[in-house]
């Protein structure tokens, strides 16, 4: 069966998963640990001629895609149900533009768990449950200053962080238009993609993306999230219709 390689609470991640759960297509999810599962993630970058080695990963029979976009696309190919038109210019464009500002947000959110000891607790709480999770607090330090090197979403320039999601939301409000669907009358990629970026201003709550209270408020911009709480409705009615694989 195909593997999706990903992070459960990454924007990157959800989108193709939901994509791929939209196609129907039978697929299992393996977490990855970000220090720990990093050799070989390297060495899957490798394989596939990847630019970074980053997830999410799709490994179906030795083919390796490590793009959102690409997963999405290949899914439009070979699943059931409408498309999404992952490939489309447009939806292409999008996601360029929205981007930098799920750059910020992830920078923002680095910033909130470092500055948090219980998100930190409920980080290593699947390698280490109950009261090992307290002792573990350094590891997840570390992961979270590993993954802000990695992916150069600086947390000491908070302020333009936070002006770069405004101005990202702004830009996607003015492309919705208060419509229902970014691209048509249905559901598409860019729809997805706009629920990553607004993943970072506020998160969903959904079944496949368990976040602990402390961890819910390191993902949420108090700052923005009321300013655009018409495109969180939005993003949450996606979410309503979303299938569950």
């Amino acid at each position: 069966m195909p593997v999706l390689l990903g992070l459960p609470y990454s924007p990157w991640t959800e989108r193709a998963r939901f994509a791929l759960d939209h196609h129907r297509i039978a697929y299992r999810f393996r977490e990855h640990r970000p220090l720990l599962g990093e050799l070989a993630l390297r060495r899957l970058a490798h394989r596939a001629g990847a630019p970074k080695p980053t997830v999410p990963v799709f490994v179906d029979d030795g083919r390796l895609l490590f793009d959102s976009c690409a997963i999405a696309a290949m899914a439009d190919r070979v699943g059931h149900g409408p498309s999404l038109r992952a490939d489309a210019p447009e939806t292409l464009a999008l996601a360029a533009r929205l981007e930098p500002g799920l750059n910020a947000g992830r920078a923002l959110v680095s910033a909130a768990v470092l500055a948090d000891p219980e998100a930190q607790r409920e980080a290593v709480q699947p390698v280490a449950p109950g009261p090992l999770a307290y002792l573990a607090r350094p590891v997840a330090r570390v992961g979270v200053r590993f993954l802000t090197r990695k992916y150069d979403a600086d947390p000491e320039t908070l302020a333009a962080h936070l002006a770069t999601m405004r101005a990202t939301a702004e830009g996607l409000r003015a492309e919705l238009g208060g419509r229902t669907h970014l691209h048509g009358d249905t559901l598409g990629f860019a729809d997805l993609l706009a629920a990553s970026f607004l993943q970072c201003v506020s998160p969903v709550d959904h079944p496949l993306i368990p976040l602990g209270p402390a961890t819910r408020r390191a993902w949420r911009r108090p700052e923005i999230a009321d300013e655009f709480a018409d495109l969180l409705a939005y993003r949450d009615a996606l979410y309503a219709a979303r299938p569950c694989a």
